[in-house]
């Protein structure tokens, strides 16, 4: 049982285990650690992860003047990133583009494995202070009902989950 055992890399990311040696499968072995270890070589923060596959929303960023608060490496952050089709819905008239994309960022990391694991629904609060519904139904994550397509697309200063439209 390695219950305890701290993994730390060279960035001062630590994990400590907190449940160890869960049999999966046959050949499958997991420890559940109560954070998530970001690789040493992960040098892209989330705005400019973003415009690797998604420049319009970095671009909406840029534009609502965010970038400076999502690409701070001292804070940690998941975007619920609209995807392209709900992205085009969004432009610089829309009325109060900043909070419209601080509803679409939580503060401190919430990878997928975590979500899934909640109860039937839970309530989380966004950057603009507003509050989503997040509910797990046959694995399927929702954010005020609408799906997580892709989830934990890592950056340095947190993770993605591209969501299949705008948050309301």
């Amino acid at each position: 049982n390695s219950t305890g055992v701290t993994f730390a890399t060279n960035n001062s990311n630590n994990a400590t285990v907190t449940q160890a040696d869960i049999v999966t499968g046959s050949n499958d072995v997991v420890h559940i650690v109560d954070s998530v270890l970001v690789p040493t070589s992960l040098t892209q923060d989330l705005v400019q992860t973003a415009w690797g596959s998604y420049p319009l929303f970095a671009s909406l960023v840029v534009q609502a003047g965010l970038a400076t608060t999502l690409q701070d490496p001292n804070a940690t952050f998941t975007i619920l990133l609209p995807n392209a089709i709900a992205l085009q819905s969004l432009d610089d008239s829309t009325t109060d583009l900043e909070a419209t994309l601080l509803r679409h960022v939580l503060p401190g990391l919430h990878p997928s494995n975590l979500l899934v694991n909640t109860s039937l629904m839970t309530m989380m609060t966004t950057a603009d202070g507003s509050t989503v519904a997040v509910t797990v139904d046959n694995g399927i994550i929702r954010f005020n009902g609408i799906a997580v397509e892709t989830a934990d697309r890592v950056a340095s200063n947190g993770l993605i989950h591209v969501v299949a439209g705008v948050l309301p």
